[in-house]
């Protein structure tokens, strides 16, 4: 997984990014601590990272709202897979 952060270590965009002033992490899947969450929760979180295991995470949004995000991350990623795929089924993006 590729985490993308701030100056700070938040975790501001997950897998991809165009913003070149954020700093690319890649974490081993083997022990990924983000492994089944949506995008909304990790970028919820701080990180730093060493050799791809993820050595220090912790939220920096209020942590009664993280199940909430969450959810609705979820829903969003797997709303995100289905357009995808149609577009692909379609031919209006490369597989």
């Amino acid at each position: 997984m590729k985490v993308y952060v701030d100056s700070e270590s938040r975790i501001k965009a997950v897998d991809k990014t165009m913003d070149e002033t954020l700093t690319e992490l890649i974490i081993d899947d083997v022990n990924n601590p983000f492994a089944d969450w949506s995008k909304a929760k990790i970028c919820s979180y701080k990180c730093t990272v060493q050799d791809g295991v993820v050595t220090m995470f912790t939220p920096y949004r209020a942590c009664s709202t993280l199940d909430y995000i969450d959810e609705i991350g979820h829903e969003a990623d797997d709303n995100a897979d289905k357009a995808e795929a149609f577009d692909i089924m379609i031919g209006g993006a490369e597989a």
